[in-house]
């Protein structure tokens, strides 16, 4: 099994949650189009299970405006990175030690398909699935690059976020792991 971890791609926001599961899912999600957005940000949490549709997707807070490095080692096992020191560097924080370890809990994807998407956006609009392919999907997004859909087997995958610290006090990045069971 290979540790090494490449970067596939990112999701940039303006600051709240992401939603992360199945595609067929997540395009069920209306953000704020509808009241679904403002339901979601009601939960006290910052990192929790939600349901979409009678189906269940990971809500995953990077705390702030955010340009979220996704990274995989081609094993159906996904690191996210929100660095708050510099970008270019957030590599290194793939399997440093973290502290405050939480699982958020588990996603079921039967489409072959992960999606990440910056939760004010409609999923709704997004446009049909592309075979085999990472894929920054179009639609009218308000926000640019604020989606991504990655091509995975079908199951069920573990999400697990903890912060990494440079100092006693002072973290360096939240990082989410993804992992298939």
């Amino acid at each position: 099994m290979s540790n090494i971890f490449n970067e596939i791609g990112h999701v940039s926001t303006e600051g709240g949650p992401i939603l992360i599961g199945d595609y067929k899912v997540i395009t069920k999600w209306n953000g704020i189009d509808t009241d679904d957005y403002d339901k979601l940000i009601e939960t006290p949490e910052e990192d929790f299970m939600y349901k979409i549709a009678d189906k269940t997707v990971a809500v995953w807070n990077p705390e702030g405006g955010s340009f979220i490095g996704i990274h995989s080692n081609h094993q159906d096992k996904f690191t996210f990175i929100k660095s708050y020191t510099k970008y270019e560097d957030d590599y290194k924080y793939i399997g440093a030690v973290g502290r405050n370890e939480e699982i958020i809990g588990d996603v079921e994807i039967f489409s072959n398909t992960l999606l990440i998407l910056y939760a004010p956006e409609s999923g709704v609009l997004l446009e049909p699935l592309k075979e085999n392919s990472i894929t920054r999907l179009k639609g009218d997004l308000a926000f640019e690059e604020s989606v991504l859909s990655i091509p995975v087997t079908n199951g069920t995958y573990r999400l697990v976020t903890d912060f990494v610290f440079g100092s006693e006090t002072l973290y360096q990045a939240k990082r989410l792991v993804i992992t298939k069971l």
